[in-house]
């Protein structure tokens, strides 16, 4: 018997994972790549969102700046409204014109100049006044005429001239009276205090703002080189030119920077001035803002790996291993190898599984031993039993010829006469042997006459009736007579409905009769000259 503690102890080889492992191995691996895949693009969103939140600051930025523009030349046009409002002005005394332009000069610092000009018929273009800041003395006289802020003035009613190099922008508005142009009042208004605005809106970041025309040239920059370049030195810089044409700015373009730098923009056009602000972020700094998202995604993809070969190595040691080394050991037991035994290391349900199967097995092979000791002792009485059957048939066949020889016997009565008593039941194989055992007495004690003595036969039937008739005739052709002898009524009635006629046999009622007739057959056969 073998113990149930003893296993094989192979040493535990790799195994291929099965099925079940591989199966285990690929969604492991799928879901662990589902959630890198869905961090990183976590970190991507994240990143893309730090991207669109420096874009809608820039225009936030662009937007306010644009706003403080616009709000200086509407306050330089509300300035000038009194004037526009004041056909009289024209014809008031030089003291009070004067009186009055100094009030526009002192309203606003940015302000150079102020002038009053007359747009009526033979005094067109004649400059009534005309103050500069920082002069007491006022002049007149000029030709204004030809001037384009006049001629756009007197078509259009208001009018603000593109910012020159020096930064000077003119603004003029008509002077109407009774629906009809009498005259224009303008002032030329510096924008260099607009670098107080640049510096305002630039940010810790290193962002910046500039403003440029509509022709692309730099109207206002912190870095002096880009205030006079050519308007084809800044056709690079993708943004500018997006501006110009009203188009949205590309994602990440070259900046107008000392560095060139990628930057990523937007544009506010104003609304007083054909200029537009532009407001910039150097991609460095977002790129530095983005690094600690980096890092902790770099972080948390680290974590997912070592966690995802943790759990991998896991599954490949608890589960995928011992699975596979469950399924080799079912087949080998499967395969009639009941002495193998599975060796898990651990606790868990699969090394109880592997515990349960080892008794399964240990038990499985008890009982195979128990089936071949029976087995074999099974074939030990069986090869017992046959001995004793075929001896016990031997007999029986040796009984079987003395019955045989028995139930047909052929007896001697006289010298050339045979009896022989026909008993019991009569079969067709017992009709046969008869015949055989009757010719082959004739011709053994060459006999001349045989009786046949039926009194103890218990049936007579057409199988049987045929075969005596043969065996009679079979005898007569060995120069034997029959005679029959002992019919009983029963077997007589049948004969009769079974319409057998026995012509070669000559007939007798009882065996005492029957050997009278033979004793009287024999002595006619003994006279001499009787052909025998």
């Amino acid at each position: 018997m073998t113990d149930p503690e003893r296993v094989n102890q192979v040493p535990p080889k790799p195994l291929p994972l099965g099925r079940l492992g591989r199966g285990l191995m690929r969604r492991f691996t799928f879901f662990a790549l589902l959630s890198l895949a869905i961090m990183t693009f976590a970190s991507l969103y994240a990143a893309w969102r730090q991207v669109e939140a420096v874009r809608l600051f820039q225009e936030q930025v662009s937007s306010q700046a644009a706003q403080a523009l616009d709000a200086w030349v509407v306050d330089l046009e509300s300035t000038l409204r009194p004037f526009a409002q004041d056909p009289y002005i024209l014809d008031a005394p030089p003291e009070e014109m004067e009186k009055h332009l100094r009030e526009v000069l002192m309203r606003s610092p940015t302000v150079r100049s102020v002038a009053l000009v007359d747009a009526r018929p033979g005094k067109e273009g004649h400059e009534r006044l005309r103050l500069k800041a920082g002069s007491d003395t006022p002049a007149s006289g000029a030709d204004r005429s030809t001037e384009e802020w006049f001629r756009a003035a007197l078509e259009e009613g208001t009018y603000i001239s593109p910012v020159g190099y020096n930064k000077i922008t003119t603004l003029a508005q008509a002077i109407e009276s009774e629906e009809r142009v009498v005259g224009v009042v303008a002032l030329e208004a510096d924008l260099s205090w607009a670098y107080e605005l640049l510096r305002q809106f630039r940010t810790t970041s290193g962002g910046y703002i500039y403003v440029v025309d509509a022709a692309g040239r730099s109207l206002l920059h912190e870095h002096a080189p880009f205030m006079y370049a050519h308007p084809d030195e800044l056709a690079s810089v993708a943004g500018i030119q997006a501006a110009i044409r009203r188009e949205p700015l590309p994602p990440i373009y070259v900046g107008l920077n000392q560095d060139q730098e990628r930057v990523i923009g937007a544009a506010t056009p104003l609304r007083k001035l054909p200029a537009l602000v532009l407001a910039e972020q150097p991609l460095p700094w977002i790129v530095q803002r983005l690094f600690p998202l980096g890092y902790a995604a770099l972080a948390i993809l680290l974590i997912g790996a070592a966690a995802a070969l943790i759990v991998g190595r896991y599954i490949l040691r608890n589960l995928a291993r011992p699975i596979a080394r469950l399924q080799a050991g079912v087949q080998q037991v499967a395969a009639g190898d009941l002495t193998h035994r599975i060796a898990l290391e651990g606790r868990g349900e699969l090394a109880d599984l592997a515990g349960e199967f080892n008794r399964m097995a240990q038990a499985l092979q008890e009982a195979q031993s128990r089936q071949e000791a029976w087995s074999h002792e099974l074939e030990e009485r069986v090869a017992e039993r046959t001995h004793e059957l075929q001896q016990a048939l031997e007999e029986q066949q040796v009984l079987l010829r003395t019955v045989r020889m028995l139930s047909n016997p052929v007896i001697p009565l006289l010298e050339g006469a045979l009896l022989c008593p026909v008993m019991g039941a009569m079969d067709g194989e017992r009709a046969q042997r008869l015949m055989a055992d009757i010719l082959g007495a004739v011709e053994q004690h060459k006999a001349r006459l045989m009786i046949l003595d039926i009194t103890a036969l218990a049936v007579m039937d057409t199988a049987v009736a045929q075969v005596l008739l043969q065996t009679a005739q079979a005898a007569h052709l060995l120069g034997t007579d029959t005679i029959l002898v002992g019919i009983s009524p029963g077997v007589a009635e049948t004969l009769v409905h079974l319409g057998v006629e026995f012509r070669d046999l000559s007939l007798a009622a009882t065996l005492q009769e029957g050997l009278e007739m033979a004793l009287r057959l024999l002595g006619q056969r003994a006279r001499p000259g009787r052909p025998r």
